[in-house]
């Protein structure tokens, strides 16, 4: 089942809520493979999407966080790491199939996605709207 993205998940930060949107295409990417069972072919690809982008996202909130002096920075930080440690976790972790591995993928990266946007994420869109974000 796709995740269509909601108005309730932007920022207001465009480079943010764009990054956030890919988020949402590579979760829906997964949900495809499954859908298509076409699993072999194309699940390593978009895991390893999925792992660059993690990174590249997290460097550019963490990015701002210094730049602009984040009080809570260091605990942001740490939800990131949870969330590399977790995908780190699946990734190493055996599955019956392949569709229950993209499953356990889909599943904890909508459910993490969704929660730290509607958490965590709001908390800095007043300093970074400061900052002319």
């Amino acid at each position: 089942m796709t995740i269509p993205w909601k108005d309730d998940y932007n920022l207001g930060i465009k480079e943010i809520d764009d990054q956030h949107k890919r988020f949402i295409g590579i979760l829906n990417e997964l949900y495809d493979a499954i859908k298509e069972m076409q699993m072999s072919e194309k699940v390593g690809a978009i895991l390893e999407s999925l792992d660059a982008y993690t990174n590249m996202h997290f460097a550019t909130e963490e990015k701002y966080f210094e730049t602009f002096h984040y009080l809570d920075a260091e605990h942001h930080k740490e939800e990131h790491k949870g969330f590399k440690a977790k995908l780190f976790e699946l990734k190493n972790a055996r599955f019956a199939s392949e569709s229950e591995m993209a499953l356990a993928f889909t599943d904890a990266l909508e459910s993490w996605l969704i929660d730290h946007i509607a958490t965590s994420d709001k908390k800095y869109v007043s300093l970074f709207h400061e900052h002319g974000l």
